[in-house]
């Protein structure tokens, strides 16, 4: 997503209150966006908790332009068992 673009989206997501708004918004963007793994990172940190974390990496993945940097989004989860379950639910 163009950077401009991205910085617009990332406030309106950040505007939310409650996790599964952002969600949401991120569900629905990322139907037809494609996102950087900085730019996915970005929007993990947005989030309060582990948890959904793990599942916004999980719903970010296909949509990656260089999934093959997917390690610096693991690199937002606080957990290594975090890390070790978005690797199992992506088969990575």
């Amino acid at each position: 997503m163009p950077a401009a673009d991205f910085e617009t989206f990332l406030n309106s997501v950040k505007s939310e209150s409650f996790s599964d708004g952002k969600m949401e918004k991120v569900r629905m963007v990322s139907k037809t966006a494609r996102f950087s793994c900085e730019q996915a990172g970005r929007l993990l940190d947005a989030l309060s908790f582990d948890s959904d974390k793990i599942d916004m990496a999980v719903l970010l993945h296909p949509t990656l332009v260089d999934a093959h940097n997917f390690y610096q989004v693991l690199d937002h989860l606080g957990f290594d068992s975090s890390k070790n379950d978005v690797r199992s639910r992506l088969g990575l």
